[in-house]
Parts: C-alpha cells; structure tokens; sequence
C-alpha cells in the first residue's frame, strides 16, 4: 500500500506540472466537444467543417475562430482528439485516436509476423523497418480506408515520430525507426576526418530519450539538403544511428544511453569545413528544442577530443563549462586541455548569443 501512495503522489506531481494545469476554459466550449464527440464515428473532420457547425450556433454560444483552435489544443493535450496547428496538418483533425492506433498496431501485426519469408521486400522490412510504399497498402488492404485516409494517417504518423515518409528514385517508401535491427559499426569510418562530437545531454532520472532519437531521425530527413548516407547501395540507417550526407560531410547521429551524439566526418583528402559545423548546429538545435516543452530536459555539450561516437562515456562538458578556454579534462587519464577544436562555434559567438537574449 505505501508504493501505491508513492505512485499516486508521482502521478498527482506529474499532472499538475504541465504547462496547461488548471487552465480556464469558456463554458461555450463544451458545446463543440460534445459535437466532435457525437461524430467519432467519422474518425477524422476537416477544420473547415467544424467551423461551419460553429457557425450555426446560436451567437451566444459560438466560437471565434481562434477560440476554436485553442479548443482543439486543448482536446489534443487532455487525449482526446489528434491536432497540430502546422501547415501539412491543420486542416484535418484525427476525432477517433483508436484508429489511428488502429492502423499502426496492424503494421506492427505484420512486422512480428515476419518469421522466414522468401521475399526480398519483406526481409527488408524486417531488418531495416524500411517499407515501400505497395507494401503499406498490402497491409491496409483490409482496412478499407479511402484514398484521404492514407495520407491522413501517414502524416500524423510522421508527427509522431512513428515512420518518416520518403521519396527517392520517384517513388515512395517509409521508414519506421523503431523497427529497425541493423547495428551500427563504426569501421568505416575510423579513416576517416571527424570533428569533434556535440551532443545533448538528458536528465538520468527520466526516461530514455530513445522516441527523441527516432523522432529526430524522421525530422532530419526532411532538412534542406540533408539525405541519408548511402554506401554500397545502402542506406546508411541503423537501429540507433543513422548517417546522412550534407554538403560534402558525412553527419553521424546516434543515442547513447542519456545522450544523443552528433559527430560530422569527410574524407581524409579533405579538411572538415567549419562553416559547415556552423550550419549543422542551429538547425539540430532547432529540432531538439521542440523537446523541451515535453518535459525533456537537456544540456548541449561536447564530448572531449578523446572521446568516442556512439558511447556515452563520461567525458561530457556543457557549453558553460567550457566558456574557460584554459579548462582541463578531468576524464582522460593523461590530463589535457579541451582546446578550441573542441567547439563547432566559437565561444565568443555564444556569449555574444547569450548576452543579447
């Protein structure tokens, strides 16, 4: 009985630490929750639709139109419908979540159900999570979805970090992170010029950042001229590494435990470009910062020069540490400074950063 009064206490701190605890709300609201409700059935409704049954509402009852969006918001956050006010998906709002679940739960269906098949797609699938585009529709068939709700679920899908869409070659295929059994080896690239590794740091006492790692993956793949590294014909993704090409670099991002690592490399013949460490890092930072309003907390950091991809270690230094250019690893057996080559932006850009916010 003590443990269920702990784990009542965790779960009472956990709700009433989210940004949206007690927020008040407009009586008039529960009138279009009671509507969306009553059309479940449906699954999905575009946004255009719903503002037209705002609309024939009595005045005193109804909704302007940002109200309505902030309705949605909230449905989102309390569970009880899928929303996102991001221009690919807007206009359609997921009524039933169990259908959408639904349709994920029968891949995965098909995933575990693979044993020793004789094709060649489906052997992809298993080891990489890699899916072409008939294959998804082979295993939807059943589900007698219209045309609309491929798209609907695919990209809602994306959002969530469950799959990432892809084209190449003018055709289409998937990748789900989470079901892909390659392993890493870092061979290849031990010839390679390397820069030295930046990584986020997360918290030990929560949990895994591993659905940030997948997450990031999917949203890397969709950065200007960011594609996944191929190399004798295939694609260099893994199940917790992937490797992408950018501009005449090879970045490497992986997790290791509590850290997700980014490490960018070239070919011996050629020096790494530090303009190019210069674009790399505000554009992760970018995607790393939507974590944080989902209670992740990080710190941006270096490993030291001595440190290794694709291992934790302990060699972890946040940028503020680092802002005494004079420091000295206290990791490595053979004491060293951490050096300027250690940074991919120079620590008077950051201060300068700093200060004007």
């Amino acid at each position: 009985m003590e443990e269920l009064s702990v784990l009542k206490k965790k779960i009472v701190y956990v709700v009433e630490n989210q940004h949206y605890w007690k927020r008040t709300v407009k009586p008039a609201y529960a009138i279009l929750e009671l509507i969306l409700r009553e059309r479940k059935m449906l699954r999905t409704i575009y946004k255009k639709v719903l503002f037209d049954l705002n609309d024939t509402l009595d005045s005193e009852f109804r909704l302007d139109k940002n109200e309505i969006t902030k309705l949605l918001m909230h449905l989102h956050q309390a569970g009880s419908l899928l929303y996102f006010e991001e221009p690919a998906l807007k206009d359609t709002i997921i009524l039933d979540i169990q259908w959408l679940v639904d349709a994920f739960k029968s891949i995965l269906k098909y995933y575990v159900g693979i044993e020793n098949a004789s094709d060649s797609k489906v052997q992809k699938f298993k080891k990489t999570g890699e899916l072409d585009e008939d294959e998804l529709m082979k295993i939807w068939e059943g589900r007698r979805y219209e045309e609309k709700d491929y798209k609907t679920l695919t990209l809602f899908m994306e959002r969530l970090g469950l799959l990432a869409i892809c084209n190449s070659e003018n055709r289409s295929w998937y990748y789900f992170p989470s079901m892909n059994r390659r392993k890493f080896e870092n061979k290849p690239f031990e010839d390679v010029k390397k820069s030295s590794i930046l990584s986020f740091q997360f918290e030990r006492e929560k949990q895994l950042p591993i659905f940030v790692f997948y997450k990031c993956v999917v949203k890397c793949m969709k950065l200007p001229f960011w594609k996944i590294h191929i190399e004798n014909k295939c694609r260099c993704i893994y199940d917790d590494v992937a490797c992408f090409s950018f501009k005449g670099h090879i970045v490497l991002l992986g997790i290791s435990n509590f850290q997700i690592q980014v490490q960018v490399c070239r070919n011996p013949s050629n020096d790494i470009d530090t303009n190019v460490l210069k674009e790399i890092k505000p554009m992760l930072e970018i995607i790393m910062e939507e974590f944080r309003s989902q209670n992740y907390t990080f710190d941006i950091g270096y490993k030291c020069l001595n440190g290794t991809f694709h291992d934790e270690g302990h060699n972890f230094y946040s940028e503020m540490e680092l802002m005494d250019e004079k420091k000295i690893c206290e990791f490595c057996s053979n004491f060293h400074e951490l050096g300027n080559g250690i940074y991919w932006v120079s620590l008077i850009f950051l201060l300068l950063l700093l200060i004007s916010e």
